[in-house]
């Protein structure tokens, strides 16, 4: 088996290298400083003693010469690590218990290496052999890297001592005598694929080379040796010294031995800046007012490349925006001038970066409080009946006093980037609901009596959004608890919106949109994470409810999604979304259970393929009223395929919006409708439920879509008065009716009137006033109504450190 596989990837490495020799060679950028003989670099097996402690010298004694923007990354690059270890337990909890699948798991690392290794010195021997350099010294420099890997974790693991996965206390404890940390099998691997892949690279020589690196760090994790953080830094410790080398001694680096141990080019030998699509940015919150900004300058052309349906964006991406939209103004127009003055100071720091500017900077971005009290009976159940607020990432709210107090913060370095919102939550308490319409709602789930009751006062401190990221090449990854909006609607999405808390996610997204011929601007996401504050699961094939009120199921749920928005013509946009939930209690988190989500069977099997939904929507500006009227709509099914057909039925969002209105250019328009209550349902509730996940779409009881819940229809009509880009008021009436089919149906309706205004360059004030009246027939007789009132205060400190 080893042999094979190593005869395999050294024969496809041996034809790539051979193909990519006859190419012209590269030609060098800077001098060299060892010469171009190999003897003079060191690329000669009598020299590679000095090598080896040349290079643990230079990587040793790198922190003493590393600049102030080097040193930069480290606190970035530390606390990822911090959250991959905080991480690992929840992630172990999900890998196969099956000894033979680890046992074979185990034997593909160690053949793995093995090949890599044959690769390495079957490369050297072939090229001297065959009088090819290029093979000869990948091969040299790949053995090199890996003595590299191979002595510096094993220093790491001697003073991590940390326990392997399934040992001891089974939660990986550091300094207790193991040798977990990091994984010398993926150092091992990933220093060799980086060498081959940096001396040749081709597309197919990188998949080949990372993907046997990444098939034996996976193998690790499978085969129970280590934990996910152990083979996420020991790859990338081996990745990094398989580049150091490369970039100190092959005859086709670009710099010189100098730079041995700087993660980036010294400024006085490569004056190349990295180019700001690999830069690093933070997202906009969804409850920014940029967006708003973006929506009206988007309704009126001017900002063609732009995507109404995938949110959020990072900031650079809204510069970029922002410059898209300064070049198709030609002209005075006293709706969008004051809206680009607003995004030119608030993005001035991107503007700058997109100019040519560092990206590096750390800042307070504000500080904020809010006050809410309401009076009456509120409602805060979507998922059985309504809710009295709606899209503000699943903050607890209840009967009297309501408070949140909070900061956000954010840093950049390069292409990094981490964003932290925190705040306090205090919510009083809810009434119960009465024990008839309890037990009417534990029959419907199918669940024990009483079992969604959250009556009690909150008190807590929460993360709103947390998260790292990492920029390459335009693609962001981004880790940590995140918030996304799928769809063009902006009063509700049905796929995905705040309405939820945050779910912790590992997310990729192609931060600025892929130019593809005619399907013109195309933007892409996907994120995979993890779903809170589930209770229950139906396990098949029986499908016997499993888990009690008191605590979550361990290990959770997860949910993982996919976005794709085409925009052929700069006034037509199309999108498509597709989300999962899966894996969890009774299901482990791998590669089978992700790939059974794609199963076309049906949904009634003995092993669930999860809570599947699909999207479609579209955005068009209407021809002859370009500049004033935008229709959109958003269809969302719950999918259930059958023999290769998709048996669905759409709920429906449509909506237009006006970003000014005839003689009134300070005054927009925005309605829409939202509709779940198809008639024909197999099911009553049929959206937003799932027979193996009972608590449905949700996370910590809070839809992940829409406030219009799983039976229901209504609509949201608003209008703004557009002061100025910050300071404005507006107006809206809500209203939903659920059918009398799905727990004796009902309906609410509520006016509110909204204001924000800066009343100094930094203090930004908000006030809210809401009359809501509710008519539930299971939960009171009679219609109930109650009031809110909302004030709130954000400051802007822009307290920074770095370039402005």
């Amino acid at each position: 088996m080893r042999r094979w596989i190593a005869a395999l990837l050294f024969a496809g490495s041996t034809l790539l290298a051979q193909a990519q020799s006859a190419q012209p060679p590269l030609t060098p950028v800077a001098p060299f400083t060892l010469g171009q003989e190999p003897h003079d670099r060191g690329v000669y097996l009598k020299s590679l003693p000095r090598n080896i402690f040349q290079d643990q010298r230079a990587l040793f004694t790198s922190p003493f010469r590393m600049t102030e923007q080097q040193w930069k990354f480290v606190v970035p690059v530390a606390a990822l690590t911090v959250g991959l270890v905080a991480s690992d337990t929840a992630v172990q909890a999900h890998v196969t218990k099956d000894p033979s699948t680890a046992s074979r798991s185990k034997t593909l690392s160690d053949a793995g290496v093995v090949a890599l290794a044959g690769v390495s010195g079957g490369m050297y021997i072939w090229g001297s052999l065959a009088k090819n350099e290029r093979q000869r010294e990948t091969g040299f420099l790949s053995g090199e890297a890996a003595i590299n890997a191979f002595i510096d974790t094993s220093i790491i693991k001697y003073a991590a001592g940390r326990e392997r996965p399934f040992t001891g206390s089974g939660q990986g404890n550091f300094f207790s005598g193991g040798n977990s940390f990091p994984s010398q099998h993926a150092a091992v691997s990933w220093a060799i694929a980086s060498v081959i892949a940096h001396e040749y690279p081709g597309t197919l020589t990188k998949i080949l080379s990372y993907g046997a690196a990444s098939a034996v760090s996976v193998a690790r994790v499978q085969g129970h040796q280590h934990y996910m953080s152990d083979v996420v830094i020991g790859s990338a410790v081996g990745w990094y010294l398989g580049r150091q080398v490369y970039r100190s001694r092959s005859s086709e680096a670009e710099i010189d031995v100098r730079n041995w141990g700087k993660f980036i080019k010294d400024e006085n030998t490569e004056s190349v800046r990295v180019a700001t699509s690999q830069m690093g940015s933070d997202y906009v919150p969804l409850d920014s007012w940029i967006y708003e900004s973006f929506d009206r300058l988007a309704a009126m052309g001017y900002v063609p490349t732009g995507s109404a349906t995938v949110r959020p964006w990072t900031r650079l991406e809204c510069a970029r925006l922002l410059a898209e939209a300064n070049e198709m103004y030609e002209e005075d127009d006293p709706v969008a001038e004051p809206l680009l003055a607003a995004l030119e100071s608030e993005l001035a720091s991107e503007t700058n970066v997109l100019e040519g500017g560092k990206n590096n900077a750390a800042e307070v971005e504000s500080i904020y409080g809010r006050f809410t009290g309401i009076s009456g009976t509120p409602l805060r159940d979507s998922f059985h009946f309504a809710q009295t607020l709606k899209d503000d990432y699943g903050r607890p709210y209840g009967q009297g006093v309501n408070a949140i107090a909070g900061f956000s913060t954010r840093a950049k370095s390069g292409p990094l980037a981490i964003y932290l919102r925190g705040e306090y939550q205090y919510a009083s308490a809810i009434p119960e609901y009465n024990s008839i319409a309890q037990q009417t709602v534990a029959n419907s789930d199918r669940l024990p009596f009483g079992w969604n009751m959250r009556s009690g006062t909150t008190s807590r401190f929460r993360t709103v959004e947390a998260y790292a990221a990492l920029n390459v090449q335009g693609w962001q990854f981004s880790f940590g608890q995140q918030a996304l909006w799928w769809g063009p609607n902006r009063s509700t999405s049905l796929i995905l919106s705040n309405n939820a808390e945050a779910m912790p996610m590992l997310r990729v997204a192609k931060v600025s949109p892929m130019k593809l011929g005619v399907l013109g601007p195309v933007h892409f996401d996907f994120f995979i994470g993890r779903v809170g504050g589930v209770h229950y699961a139906r396990i098949g094939p029986t499908f016997i409810l499993h888990g009690n009120a008191q605590e979550p199921l361990d290990p959770p749920p997860y949910m993982w999604g996919v976005n794709l928005s085409i925009k052929p013509t700069e006034n037509f946009e199309l999108g498509f979304g597709h989300n999962a939930i899966f894996a969890g209690y009774g299901r482990p988190l791998n590669l089978k259970t992700f790939l059974h989500t794609f199963s076309n069977t049906g949904n009634a099997q003995a092993v669930e393929p999860g809570k599947r939904t699909t999207e479609f929507n579209f955005s068009y500006r209407v021809p002859k009223l370009r500049n004033w009227l935008t229709i959109y709509s958003e269809m969302f099914a719950y999918d259930s395929p059958i023999e290769g057909a998709v048996d669905s039925r759409y709920a429906f969002d449509p909506g237009i919006y006006m970003p000014r209105l005839p003689g009134l250019r300070k005054l927009d328009l925005r309605a829409e409708g939202v509709y779940t209550n198809l008639p024909g349902l197999a099911a009553q509730g049929n959206f937003y439920e799932n027979a193996h996940y009972a608590q449905g779409y949700t996370g910590y009881g809070q839809i992940f879509g829409s406030w219009i819940g799983r039976q229901a229809s209504g609509g949201q009509a608003s209008s703004t008065y557009w002061f100025s880009a910050r300071n404005k008021a507006t107006v809206t009436y809500r209203k939903m009716v659920a059918d009398k089919t799905f727990l004796q149906g009902g309906n609410l309706q509520d006016f509110s009137g909204s204001v924000t205004w800066m009343v100094r360059p930094r203090i930004e004030v908000s006030a809210m006033s809401q009359y809501e009246i509710w008519n539930f027939p299971l939960l009171a007789t009679g219609r109930k109504s109650d009031i809110t009132v909302s004030l709130g205060i954000r400051v802007f400190p822009k307290a920074h450190l770095g370039a402005n």
